[in-house]
């Protein structure tokens, strides 16, 4: 059903660029080339189109964010995209990220009998401020499967037909083996390579242009940023709504 759900919601977004009529529709990898103009380059790597525009809304969307020590996983390292691809259950995963998507689908799976161990660092759980409600957060999710809020010196090594993850917790060194390691470690948004530091935006650190989160407004220019690529409400409905107000 979530396949089902998954491939409708891709299907509207893909209907609605089919729809563009052809002479509107440029398709290519685009890059900035001054605040009004953007230059887009064809498959083979040619110049194909100088594009001078009156306004244009960045929605280039994200890619997972996946930490440098997990990728020596190789093949049994996922993200949760690929969750949904599985025809069948592992026996075992170790779930790095213990935000929304990597509880959901760490609590998901304990539930249809897969042994779960979700990792994470500095002790947070979940999306909670108060104080209160991490400490509940952390004791209910603990008390269904293991829990590792604060794994330091983490370390994953492939070990026959699944990956070995040893941490240290409290001050103590420990391992688990597990046939997969999913990586629920937040996105990044697609914002490299597109020439931002050719339109004279201001630019925060993680180079995504200053916006005005209710108008999706770069500045006071006529640039516009929505969706996943501002990186403020990366969701699905969220980031439709956004791209009607830009």
């Amino acid at each position: 059903r979530v396949r089902r759900e998954r491939d409708r919601f891709v299907g509207f977004v893909l209907d609605g660029v089919e729809r563009i009529p052809a002479r509107d529709k440029l398709i290519g990898y685009a890059r900035f080339v001054g605040p009004n103009a953007l230059e887009v380059t064809g498959a083979d790597g040619a110049v194909g189109h100088r594009v001078e525009f009156g306004r244009a809304v960045i929605a280039t969307g994200s890619s997972p964010d996946v930490p440098q020590a997990l990728r020596a996983a190789g093949d049994r390292l996922v993200i949760n995209d690929d969750v949904f691809d599985w025809d069948d259950l592992p026996a075992s995963v170790a779930v790095f990220g213990p935000g929304v998507i990597g509880l959901e689908l760490g609590q998901a799976l304990h539930r249809l009998g897969v042994a779960v161990h979700v990792f994470g660092r500095g002790g947070r759980v979940g999306p909670f401020q108060d104080a209160a409600l991490q400490d509940y957060a952390r004791r209910t999710l603990a008390a269904e499967f293991p829990l590792h809020p604060d794994a330091r010196d983490v370390a994953v090594s492939r070990d026959g037909d699944g990956v070995e993850v040893h941490f240290t917790e409290h001050g103590q060194a420990q391992s688990v083996r597990v046939e997969y390691v999913l990586a629920a470690t937040g996105r990044t948004p697609n914002v490299r390579g597109l020439g931002l530091e050719r339109t004279g935006l201001e630019l925060d650190a993680r180079g995504i242009p200053l916006f005005d989160r209710h108008t999706l407004q770069c500045g006071d220019s006529h640039i516009f940023i929505a969706g996943d690529a501002n990186a403020d409400l990366p969701l699905l409905h969220e980031a439709a709504d956004e791209g009607r107000i830009a």
